[in-house]
């Protein structure tokens, strides 16, 4: 409906889509695809030699990082993070090499094992942390996180800290004001499928009662995400109720 209402206005919109992804955009005569191709292997060396901050890398560091990530940016990205994470590559007068046996090394094998691998490295209550912020979704606000987690603010601070380094997470705004973002959604995603169900329920229905006690007097501006959490909770008597006013709400629009 957008897309038919604006082809007069002066508006850029950019939207990102995987190949499979069937649309009705491509006859409009203001749209454009750019096709974001897989990485050359000279583009994929390039891209690890600014990540690792060196040109010199082992042949067999590169043989190895071209054979597992395949040209796709992202991968190349968080493996490079992961195998320095797990100490199997270490900076040599300048030149990077493997240091562990390959064979003997449990090498992530996809982007969401990559990403696990990451996780799981975490201390104990970093990752919990982590885990907990993916149930409120992609973002968050630092007075969200506070008042879910119970956390001391020192506490808080250092946990984000780390998470923000390690570029799991990024922040925008300014503390205490801010918000904390996952930098790739599928880093949510795998934080949050990581999680027992129980726990799951418990964290939603945690969300649901912080945002009441944050927002007593702008409720009504949170009904649908309200109904969102106590929905995934066991509190099925709150999910109704902001389901009900949610409905309300639209039906006075």
């Amino acid at each position: 409906h957008l897309l038919e209402s604006i082809p007069g206005a002066r508006v850029l919109l950019i939207f990102t889509y995987r190949p499979e992804f069937v649309h009705t955009w491509g006859a409009k005569s203001y749209h454009s695809q750019v096709n974001l191709n897989r990485l050359s292997n000279r583009e994929s060396l390039m891209m690890v030699s600014h990540l690792l901050g060196t040109e010199e890398l082992d042949t067999d560091l590169e043989e190895f990082i071209l054979e597992k990530t395949e040209g796709i940016p992202f991968f190349i990205e968080e493996l490079i993070k992961s195998l320095k994470d797990l100490k199997i590559i270490t900076r040599e007068d300048n030149r990077y090499r493997i240091t562990k046996d390959i064979k003997e090394v449990t090498i992530p094998a996809t982007i969401q094992d990559v990403i696990m691998a990451r996780v799981d490295s975490l201390p104990q209550e970093i990752k919990g942390l982590l885990q907990t912020v993916s149930v409120v979704g992609r973002e968050s606000s630092y007075d969200l996180i506070k008042r879910l987690t119970g956390l001391t603010e020192q506490e808080l601070l250092s946990h984000l800290s780390v998470l923000k380094d390690s570029e799991l997470l990024y922040e925008r705004g300014i503390y205490p004001q801010s918000t904390f973002i996952f930098k790739h959604a599928l880093t949510q995603e795998i934080a949050y499928s990581s999680l027992l169900q129980k726990r799951k329920k418990e964290i939603h229905e945690g969300i649901g009662r912080a945002m009441e006690a944050l927002y007593p007097d702008r409720l009504e501006e949170h009904y649908e995400l309200l109904a969102y959490h106590y929905g995934r909770s066991a509190n099925a008597d709150k999910a109704v109720q902001y389901l009900d006013l949610a409905n309300q709400k639209v039906a006075e629009l």
